[in-house]
């Protein structure tokens, strides 16, 4: 009887070891698919940028001035970045210089490839014939000389309210604090006074600024005419 039991707890023991190896082949089993499936993901999110691609720029700027581009997150992995900087000229790599030679608002696009996927972002750069820091109680430069149609971009970089406001009401940036870059056009030669409405005035009181425009309007074409002869009997 006692090795009737005896034998029933080795038989025993021998099923419960080999349920025992079975359930341990199972958990390596699963552990292993397991264990290689989040890892490839991680693989995958690491290729490329998993929080969503964006693009930061330097801008604005003068035409002639580099312009420094950064499209990021940037993600460790085989990531190509590549430039359509709007003006017919692309680029590649995270991080771009590049420089306009002619004033006026480009879009720009840069897209991620790899293996995982394509990615894309854009960003507005202006580009101006010069332009003006507004900081706090001042414009730098306070004192401006530019060409007929030459164009100007006054960009907010003070924490203070302030405003961009033409003495004759040729032109104006409102009162306010980080308002988007504000850019005006010179058509006609001439002093252009301006001032921040808060702290300034005009007659260039205070916080105020001048545009001396240089230059004139070149003449429009000729208008093409027809002439026909008289013919005289």
């Amino acid at each position: 009887m006692h090795w009737t039991m005896e034998g029933g707890g080795r038989r025993a023991s021998r099923s419960g070891r080999r349920l025992l190896s079975v359930a341990l082949l199972a958990l390596l089993v699963t552990t292993g698919m397991s264990g290689a499936s989040p890892e490839g993901e991680r693989t995958a999110q690491a290729a490329m940028p998993d929080a969503g691609l964006s693009v930061t720029s330097s801008g604005p700027a003068e035409v002639g001035e580099a312009v420094l581009l950064s499209a990021g997150p940037v993600a460790d992995g085989e990531v190509g970045y590549m430039w359509d900087f709007g003006d017919g000229r692309r680029g590649s790599g995270a991080t771009v210089r590049h420089t306009y030679m002619a004033a006026g608002d480009y879009m720009v696009t840069v897209t991620a490839r790899s293996d995982a996927g394509e990615q894309q972002a854009r960003i507005a750069v202006q580009v101006a014939d010069h332009v003006v820091r507004v900081i706090d109680s001042d414009y730098d430069p306070r004192e401006l000389t530019i060409d007929v149609g030459d164009r100007v971009i006054w960009t907010f970089d003070a924490f203070l309210p302030h405003s961009v406001t033409a003495d004759d009401g040729s032109f104006e940036q409102p009162l306010g604090t980080n308002w988007p870059d504000f850019s005006h056009t010179f058509d006609e030669a001439g002093e252009f006074d301006y001032h921040c409405s808060l702290h300034g005035g005009p007659n260039r009181i205070g916080m105020s600024g001048t545009v001396t425009v240089e230059g004139s309007v070149p003449p429009p074409p000729p208008e093409n005419r027809l002439f026909i002869p008289l013919l005289l009997s």
